[in-house]
């Protein structure tokens, strides 16, 4: 376990969580799976953070909006991204995903950058 609070960037979230194993049967398993290891590397986090009554990320991580994705279509993502990068509280952004096609997002929207994690062989 990592002592102390964790300092957060997109980059450095998406190699901690990519250390983990996760049941990826649906977005909640992933999503608690993600919170358990948050937990675990005492970072400072709020689920289902309220940017706005349209807006909220799964997580959001010292300014890092955190997005889990098992399917859908990626303009929705986009879309949705975008909205979370018009806010102020959002620095960066980071999907955790088990689709592939998720990694043809754009490096930033609005200024912001963006990571994608995704999550393949981490079924158990």
């Amino acid at each position: 376990m990592l002592q102390g609070p964790q300092h957060a960037s997109a980059s450095h979230l998406s190699w901690y969580l990519g250390g983990f194993r996760y049941e990826l049967t649906d977005e909640e398993s992933i999503q608690r799976g993600i919170e358990e290891a948050l937990r675990m590397g005492d970072f400072e986090f709020e689920r289902e953070a309220r940017l706005s009554a349209a807006d909220r990320p799964d997580f959001l991580v010292q300014g890092v909006a955190i997005e889990v994705k098992r399917q859908g279509r990626l303009n929705s993502l986009l879309r949705q991204l975008a909205r979370y990068a018009a806010h102020d509280r959002v620095l960066e952004l980071l999907v955790v995903t088990a689709r592939m096609q998720a990694t043809d997002l754009p490096s930033e929207l609005n200024g912001k950058p963006i990571e994608c994690l995704v999550l393949l062989g981490s079924v158990f």
